[in-house]
């Protein structure tokens, strides 16, 4: 997803398919099974609710019980 297409998506705003995210939850499980079992869709973590882009911090290094793994060290994660 490209700069453009991501300011699109968030100018129309959440909906039954959009969620906008501030940061992540404890309830970001719920949350992710409830588009999977619906129709799908697309979380935008890191966009408050009034569609600004507030961004996330680095929680592997803000938070010390977050390391990489071990088991798949050069593996990395792609969250839009």
């Amino acid at each position: 997803m490209n700069k453009q297409t991501l300011s699109n998506l968030i100018a129309l705003g959440e909906g039954f398919t959009t969620e906008f995210k501030r940061t992540g939850t404890s309830n970001m499980g719920r949350e992710i099974c409830a588009f999977a079992n619906a129709t799908g869709g697309i979380i935008l973590i890191g966009v408050a609710d009034d569609g600004i882009a507030t961004g996330v911090g680095n929680h592997i290094t803000s938070n010390p019980k977050y390391s990489p793994s071990p088991v798949l060290p050069n593996r990395q994660s792609r969250l839009i």
